[in-house]
């Protein structure tokens, strides 16, 4: 890992406090957007971090998610 180049993430590196949000009604949609999005990660593992953030909210997606 000595010779490997840092690459740049999408995400911000500070910690983030979520306010309280309407939950989706039917969360389905928003699983089936993750899954799509987590077969990108086979191809670009630059955003696998922004793309494991985002699966921490699929027990409760809200709108602001």
């Amino acid at each position: 890992m000595s010779s490997c180049k840092p690459v740049d993430t999408l995400i911000s590196t500070l910690k983030v406090t979520m306010m309280l949000d309407y939950l989706f009604p039917n969360p389905t949609r928003f699983h089936q957007i993750i899954g799509v999005i987590q077969y990108l990660t086979f191809t670009r593992p630059d955003i696998c971090l922004v793309i494991n953030k985002v699966c921490l909210f699929m027990h409760a997606p809200t709108f602001t998610h």
